[in-house]
C-alpha cells in the first residue's frame, strides 16, 4: 500500500533541489558518463564522495538497460529501499515483543509517517542509509534468538556487514557501530563465561570495518578522488558553527569562516580558540539553553522539515495542488504521532531488566542516545538526521506503546489509582508534549512556494561556457499554469554589467525588467504574473562578446542564443528559474495538541473505569447464578 502511494507521489511531486543533493546529482551524472572531474564542493565535503559513486552506479545501470527516464527509477529504487526497510523493521518488531498488537501499531504509526511518502524524492545520504541500520538490528535480533552456534556467527557478520555499508554511504552510521562495540563490552562482564564469544565478535567487527575502510578508499582512488586538507572543511569547523547561539544550530556561512587561511595547523588552531571564546562567551545557563534548542529542533518533529510544506511541483497539476494541500496535514498528523511514538520509546527503555536480558535492544537505546548525544553537543542540528534512527525509536516506541495499554488495561481499581508505572508514563507524555509544542517549533510560520512554473538547477554534465555577443540576446520559454506573485533567477547571472534580464508577457506583449534585488544567493523580483505564455530574455546592451555565467548545460533543454561556440551552435543551455507565489503555514497550534492529548488520555481512564464497571458487574452477576442456581 505505501509502496503504492510512493508511485503515485513520485509522478506527480517532487522536492526542490538544495546545494548539497544538486551537487551530488550533478556529479553522478558526469562519473556516468566517464568524467572523473570532481566538482570543488566535494573536496570541500568528501563525505559524501561515496553515495555520489552510488548514484553514478544506479545511473549506469539502468542506462545499461536503456532506461529513459533514469531519474524515476533511482527514485522508485529510494522508495523500494525504503520500504524494505520498513518490513525489516516489522519483522523486528515481532521479533521483540510479547504481544502480536505490536506489529500492528508499528505499521499504523509508519503509514501515518508522512515523510516515507516524500522523503526519498531526492538522492541524498538520509533516504539511502535507512535500510541498513534496519537490517542490521533485524540481524542482531536474529542472531540473539538462535541457539546454533553457527548461525549465530553468520547472523551476526551479517549484521556489522549491513552496518558496515551504512557507514560507507553515511559517515554517521559510526556511532551505531560504537554502540555495537559498548554492548558487546557490557555483554562481557555480565556474562564471564562467554569471553571467547565476545571476543571474537569484537574481533569481526573491527576486522569488517577496517575491510570497508579500505574499500571506501579504494572507491576514491578508482573514481581520482583524494583528499585535500586544506580544501576540507574540518570538524572544528562544523562545531564552531553549531555553537552559534543566534540558531538552533543549523548550518551557516560561519563554517567557511576560517576557510582562507591556507595553513591547516593554524587554521584548526584559530577555530580551537575561536570555540573557547564562544563557550566562554554563552557561559553555563546559555550553553544549556542553546543544547536544549538543539535537542528539541533535531528530535521533536520526526523529521517533519524534510517533507510537506517545502514539496514543490514540476507537473502543475491539480492534482499535485491537492497533494501540496495534504502534505501540510500530514506533517501534522506526523508530528502528533512522533509524540506518541516518544512516549512508548520512553515507556519501553526505562526497564533496565529488559535492557539486562537483550543486549540488541541495548544498542538501539545506545544509538539512540548516541545520535542525539552527537547532533545536540558536537554537530549541527537538522531534524532529517532522526532519519538514521527513526526506525529503532518507531520499534521500541510501538512495543512501548503497547506495554502502555497494558498497564492501563491492569490498573483497574479505580478511576484515581493509579499504577506506579502508569503514572509515570503520563508525567512521561505531559513532558513530551510540551516539548514537542515548544514556542520555537509551533510558532515559526512556514512559508510555501507555490510554484507555477520552473526548471530547476540539474545539470547532467558538466559546465560549460555560454557566449553572448555584443547586441544580441538569449530566450527561453515557459508556460506558467497559474497566477505568480514572484520570479527568482541566480544572481551570477548579473557578473557582468552588461547583462540585462527580461521576463516578457506574450500573452499581454508585455515585459519586465528584472531589478538586482538579491535575497538568499538568488535575484528575485515581484511581479504580477498570470496564467499564460512567457520568454526571458538576456541581452547583452555591450558591443564585445561576453561570457553568462550561471547558465547549466544539458542535452535536454536548449536556450536559443545569437552566440557562439567553435563549432558556431550553443545547444543544450538552460536558466534555472522559477515563478511563484507564497503562502505560510502553520504547524499544529500548542493548544490543540495539548487537547489532543487530555482527551487521548481522559478517554484511557474512562475506558479502565468502565472495563472494571463491567467486570464488576459480570462477577456480581457470576454470583448471583451460582447462589440462584
Amino acid at each position: 500500500m505505501i509502496f503504492l502511494v510512493q508511485g503515485f507521489v513520485s509522478k506527480y511531486l517532487t522536492v526542490a533541489l538544495t546545494t548539497d543533493d544538486l551537487r551530488i546529482k550533478s556529479q553522478a551524472f558526469s562519473l556516468a558518463a566517464g568524467s572523473k572531474i570532481w566538482d570543488s564542493y566535494f573536496y570541500q565535503f568528501p563525505n559524501n564522495v561515496n553515495v555520489t559513486v552510488v548514484y553514478s552506479w544506479l545511473i549506469r545501470l539502468f542506462q545499461s538497460f536503456h532506461v529513459q527516464h533514469v531519474s524515476l527509477m533511482i527514485v522508485l529504487t529510494l522508495f523500494l529501499m525504503t520500504d524494505l526497510a520498513i518490513f525489516v523493521t516489522y519483522k523486528s518488531v515481532k521479533l521483540v515483543a510479547n504481544k502480536e498488537i505490536s506489529g500492528t501499531f508499528f505499521l499504523i504509526f509508519i503509514a501515518g509517517f508522512f515523510p516515507i511518502y516524500t522523503y526519498a524524492l531526492n538522492f541524498y545520504t538520509d533516504p539511502l542509509v535507512i535500510l541498513f541500520p534496519a537490517l542490521g538490528f533485524y540481524w542482531l535480533l536474529k542472531q540473539e534468538k538462535t541457539d546454533k552456534i553457527w548461525s549465530k556467527s553468520i547472523y551476526f557478520v551479517l549484521a556489522v556487514f549491513s552496518l558496515c555499508v551504512g557507514y560507507l554511504i553515511k559517515p554517521n552510521v559510526i556511532i551505531i557501530i560504537l554502540a555495537l562495540i559498548i554492548a558487546i563490552f557490557i555483554n562481557f562482564f555480565q556474562t564471564r563465561r562467554s569471553w571467547i564469544l565476545n571476543l571474537s565478535q569484537l574481533g569481526l567487527v573491527l576486522l569488517i570495518c577496517t575491510g570497508f575502510v579500505l574499500l571506501s578508499n579504494q572507491i576514491k582512488s578508482v573514481n581520482q578522488f583524494h583528499n585535500n586538507s586544506q580544501e576540507q572543511v574540518p570538524s572544528s569547523a562544523f562545531i564552531y558553527m553549531a555553537l552559534n547561539p543566534t540558531t538552533d544550530g543549523q548550518i551557516s556561512s560561519e563554517m567557511y569562516k576560517f576557510q582562507n587561511i591556507k595553513s591547516v595547523s593554524k587554521r584548526d588552531e584559530k577555530i580551537n580558540v575561536a570555540i573557547q571564546k564562544r563557550l566562554v562567551k554563552m557561559n553555563g545557563g546559555g550553553i544549556l539553553a542553546h543544547f536544549w534548542r538543539k535537542f528539541v529542533f533535531t528530535f521533536s518533529r520526526g523529521v517533519v522539515d524534510g517533507d510537506g510544506p517545502n514539496l514543490q511541483s514540476v507537473h502543475h497539476t491539480k492534482i499535485s495542488r491537492n497533494l501540496k494541500q495534504f502534505a501540510f496535514w500530514g506533517t501534522n498528523l506526523t508530528q502528533v504521532l512522533y509524540v506518541i511514538t516518544l512516549v512508548g520509546m520512553f515507556f519501553f527503555a526505562s526497564n533496565p531488566k529488559r535492557l539486562h536480558e537483550s543486549w540488541t535492544t541495548l544498542i538501539a537505546v545506545l544509538s539512540i542516545l548516541g545520535v542525539i548525544a552527537f547532533h545536540t553537543v558536537l554537530w549541527e542540528a537538522e531534524a532529517r538526521y532522526a532519519f538514521l534512527i527513526l526506525l529503532f525509536i518507531l520499534t521500541l516506541g510501538s512495543v512501548g506503546i503497547v506495554e502502555v495499554f497494558a498497564k492501563m488495561n491492569a490498573n483497574n481499581n479505580s478511576l484515581f489509582n493509579y499504577h506506579r508505572s502508569f503514572f509515570n508514563t503520563v508525567i512521561c507524555a505531559v513532558a513530551l508534549v510540551g516539548f514537542t509544542t515548544s514556542w520555537s517549533l509551533t510558532n515559526n510560520k512556514i512559508t510555501n512556494q507555490n510554484v507555477v512554473a520552473q526548471q530547476s538547477g540539474i545539470a547532467y554534465g558538466l559546465k560549460q561556457t555560454f557566449l553572448l555577443k555584443g547586441g544580441q540576446n538569449a530566450t527561453q520559454n515557459f508556460t506558467a499554469t497559474n497566477s505568480f506573485s514572484m520570479f527568482k533567477i541566480p544572481m551570477q547571472i548579473f557578473s557582468n554589467k552588461k547583462i540585462k534580464v527580461f521576463l516578457v508577457d506574450k500573452t499581454q506583449n508585455s515585459y519586465v525588467e528584472m531589478q538586482q534585488n538579491i535575497i538568499n544567493g538568488n535575484v528575485i523580483n515581484n511581479v504580477n504574473g498570470h496564467a499564460g505564455r512567457y520568454q526571458i530574455k538576456i541581452l547583452n546592451s555591450g558591443k564585445q562578446t561576453v561570457r553568462v555565467d550561471s547558465l547549466n548545460f544539458s542535452p535536454h533543454y536548449s536556450l536559443s542564443s545569437g552566440g557562439y561556440l567553435n563549432n558556431g551552435h550553443q545547444i543544450g543551455f538552460y536558466l534555472p528559474f522559477s515563478s511563484y507565489s507564497e503562502s505560510e503555514y502553520t504547524l499544529i497550534q500548542p493548544w490543540i495538541l495539548s487537547i489532543i492529548t487530555i482527551l487521548g488520555l481522559l478517554i484511557a481512564l474512562i475506558q479502565i473505569n468502565i472495563d472494571d464497571i463491567c467486570k464488576k458487574k459480570k462477577s456480581n452477576q457470576c454470583n448471583e447464578n451460582c447462589s440462584t442456581e
